[in-house]
């Protein structure tokens, strides 16, 4: 074939280099490794979506592998430079390995428009092709695009053991259909010569600019060697050879699928996106099911399935609605911001009845440039979750996770979903953000956000608090103090005469002596808890008798106590973790779960008792009760 890959020999004047951008994707497992390359390739795809609002995009992602005679055509030209000494290649393949690769294409998409033989980028076109192919830190994106740093492309040769990747696209515009690769080296010496890093698949013009391949015969091999669905529907095609992996296809797949479903989740369960993961052996269609089974089976860690629950619950459930209102102030500050009683009570209310709560937050933007002010809102939505050990928090720009801001809540037992939708304030926040699009910093990008809007850093900071300062505004309002909340402990004939009280002048008023108030009843509990013994506790009956044919399930959590704080929002499996091994005695009672710091079960006769033990006997117990079933017959 003509076409085939090509590099450059250094001239005296250029630079040597080492490509570091990739850096910021740097990666200590393969976990971390995967979770970028989903992130970038699928916001990629989001962002490229055609106009059609009504069309939903999909993204099919294959694991697969080929032989080295079915490859060779399209690695001619680059084993020289490959095997190359301080090339920057690590665990570097070998011309007649097996290449293990994956692909990863996008439809209902726009594809890669733009000149592809430009050599530049003109300030008023944008050239998406330029910028993917012959650009670095630098990106056609802007507004509510989801990427913005031009760097996010570096995860596809990093995945790739030779530091490359390929890339068909087909063209919404004038249809053409388009394939180039890119790889990314040290400056090296190869046959006496010293080479830039960059090489290009495609074809050579006369001034030694390279152009991709457009033969269509070329093409189509290609889309059969790497098993591409795409033919001539528009879109993009990546493909990464000789990726950087020990596991093997099936447990790559169902890496990648856990990854879209964790930082995704949000765009398919609204049907705006449908990805599909393929290998030798199946395909999987990560739909808002699959979302729910890798749920079920204890695949997302705890708190990832408490959001994930949430907003399948969103979608499902009434949810009550409540305004907030707007900060008194230009610089966004929740202390300018004042809840009526009345809203709090009613926020409260229906989160103390497991209701979910949809805050509205509106938000005000000042440009530098002294444009007018911009007017956005975001949501939160919240409610009580008493399955949860401490409270929890996801952030959600335009669908994609922001998945390292995670400020949950002081209080304890509560679960948010605080969403970002297309809007001034999900532009600003995207210039916020790290190229990982993991993390807000007012300071990233070159300080974009700052350059471009007044108050930068106190609007991520208002953005970052909302749930705490939301839920802390709410129940630092809750009613006045119960005069009788140890009415059940202590007996209440203990009242004192009252105390002679002095006058100005100095006489002394008579004593009075305050009537006796009467014994307040004790509430009858259907259980007890007895923590007599040092390192242990036990569940027994209480004062109401378990009736016959009554189902009650009982929810016991313990923590180690504190002098401060909510000591089960601050447990830690360092403290200890339950297990059936902890159950000293049980009779009377069926186990459902015993697992972290929570134990729950289901009383079957009237005498049961469960008697927990393995706690350090120097430190106090915080223990937490609720009965399903009973009424008001909860404790701590």
């Amino acid at each position: 074939m003509a076409n085939g890959w090509k590099f450059s020999i250094r001239r005296p004047s250029d630079k040597v280099r080492d490509p570091i951008q990739g850096e910021f994707f740097a990666a200590d497992d393969e976990r971390d490794r995967l979770e970028a390359l989903v992130r970038e390739s699928v916001q990629n795809s989001l962002d490229a979506a055609t106009s059609a609002a009504s069309q939903r995009v999909r993204v099919r992602i294959t694991v697969g592998e080929a032989t080295a005679d079915e490859v060779a055509p399209f690695m001619d030209g680059v084993w020289t430079h490959v095997g190359a000494l301080a090339n920057g290649l690590r665990n570097r393949p070998t011309a007649r390995e097996r290449c293990r690769f994956i692909t990863i294409e996008d439809f209902e998409t726009r594809g890669l428009e733009g000149d592809e033989a430009a050599t530049s980028q003109s300030s008023s076109d944008k050239n998406g092709f330029f910028c993917f192919f012959r650009a670095e830190g630098v990106s056609e994106k802007q507004g509510d695009d989801r990427g913005r740093w031009g760097l996010g492309k570096t995860v596809f040769p990093r995945t790739s053991r030779i530091n490359a990747f390929f890339g068909l696209t087909v063209r919404v515009s004038d249809g053409r259909r388009l394939l180039m690769g890119n790889i990314a080296l040290k400056t090296r010496t190869v046959l006496e010569e010293e080479w830039t890093p960059d090489g290009w698949f495609g074809a050579l013009r006369a001034d030694g600019v390279v152009l991709p391949s457009a033969v269509a015969t070329e093409q189509d091999l290609f889309a059969r060697v790497f098993q591409l669905e795409r033919t001539n529907e528009p879109g993009l095609s990546i493909v990464i050879p000789f990726i950087d992996a020990a596991e093997s296809a099936a447990a790559l797949a169902g890496m990648l699928e856990r990854e879209v479903a964790r930082s995704y989740f949000m765009p398919i369960l609204a049907k705006q996106l449908e990805v599909q993961i393929s290998h030798a052996n199946g395909c999987q269609s990560v739909t808002a099911d699959r979302i729910k089974q890798l749920c079920d089976s204890k695949e997302f860690p705890a708190g990832e399935v408490c959001v994930v629950t949430l907003a399948l619950a969103v979608g499902a459930s009434i949810v009550h609605k409540v305004a907030i209102p707007r900060c008194s102030e230009d610089r966004q500050d929740w202390r300018s911001v004042v809840l009526s009683d009345e809203l709090a009570k009613n926020a409260r209310d229906h989160l103390e009845a497991g209701d979910i709560v949809r805050f509205e937050v509106p938000v005000s933007l000042f440009p530098q440039s002294g444009a007018t002010t911009q007017q956005s809102h975001f949501v939160v939505d919240c409610r009580r979750d008493e399955l949860a050990t401490k409270s929890v928090v996801r952030f959600v720009r335009e669908g994609i996770t922001i998945s390292d801001e995670r400020k949950a809540p002081a209080q304890g037992c509560f679960v948010a979903l605080v969403q970002i939708d297309e809007g001034p304030l999900a532009a600003a926040l995207g210039d916020a953000e790290n190229p990982a699009h993991t993390k807000w910093n007012a300071n990233s990008n070159d300080e974009r956000m700052k350059q471009r809007y007044k108050y930068a850093p106190a609007l991520v900071e208002f953005v970052r608090h909302a749930p705490n300062e939301l839920l802390k505004s709410i129940y630092q309002r809750e009613s006045a103090e119960d005069n009788f909340v140890l009415s059940d402990v202590f007996p209440a004939g203990f009242l004192e005469e009252g105390r002679q009280a002095a006058t100005g002048e100095g006489r002394k008023k008579p004593k009075r002596t305050a009537p006796v108030a009467p014994i307040p009843q004790a509430r009858p509990r259907l259980i007890r808890v007895e923590a007599g013994i040092a390192g242990e506790f036990a569940v027994l009956p209480g004062t109401c008798v378990l009736e016959n044919g009554k189902n009650h399930i009982v929810r016991v959590r313990v923590a180690y106590d504190r002098q401060s704080g909510n000591p089960l929002a601050k447990w830690d499996p360092a403290d200890f973790v339950l297990g059936i091994a902890n159950l000293k005695a049980r009779r009377g009672v069926r186990i459902i779960r015993c697992e972290a710091n929570q134990l729950e079960f289901e009383l079957q006769e009237r005498d049961f008792e469960v008697r927990v033990q393995g706690f350090d006997n120097r430190r106090d117990l915080y223990i937490s009760t609720a009965v399903k079933g009973a009424t008001d017959d909860s404790a701590d």
